[in-house]
């Protein structure tokens, strides 16, 4: 590779990227209305929560309700290409990394294991210890959420990107 060539500006397929904003939009509208669905339970969710007040429980699902529903606005402004809800997306994605503990409390899969116990249905390799199907229920949960809200604000807060919303312009 010459020196010209290490000096040209890298050529940015607008087609990539826009396959990326709207596949981002499409994930970002029904993986939160497919999780919002699950929230139509609020017994099923309660229990996952005994550790809490009930106080705690009415806030957390609330709140998880309201920050469903920004997420599935946030993908609709993502395929309409809103800079508004570019920045949401970046800013939710950012909250969910700082709150990932509060997201994905301990006691809730462990929760989650007590009843598939109960029911037979916690895989038979768990059985003799089922600690370790929760803190690997746990670390494969936050590691999701952490990798998608970490893609995400990469991918929403490059220039080229950016530039798709109106919300960036290169410098001459």
């Amino acid at each position: 590779m010459g020196n010209k060539e290490m000096l040209e500006p890298k050529t940015v397929n607008k087609s990539a990227l826009t396959f990326g904003i709207i596949f981002f939009g499409i994930f970002m509208v029904f993986m939160p209305l497919r999780e919002l669905t699950g929230l139509f339970n609020y017994d099923g969710y309660r229990s996952l929560f005994g550790a809490f007040s009930e106080q705690a429980v009415r806030a957390r699902y609330l709140f998880s309700v309201l920050f469903r529903i920004l997420l599935i606005t946030a993908g609709i402004g993502i395929i309409l290409r809103k800079e508004l809800f570019r920045r949401l997306l970046v800013l939710l994605s950012g909250f969910t990394i700082v709150t990932i503990f509060f997201k994905h409390p301990l006691s809730c899969f462990r929760g989650i294991t007590d009843v598939m116990s109960a029911k037979g249905t916690l895989p038979e390799v768990f059985l003799k210890n089922p600690e370790m199907f929760v803190w690997i229920m746990f670390l494969y949960n936050c590691l999701l959420d952490l990798g998608v809200s970490v893609w995400m604000i990469y991918f929403f807060t490059r220039p080229e990107v950016k530039e798709l919303f109106g919300g960036y312009h290169a410098r001459s």
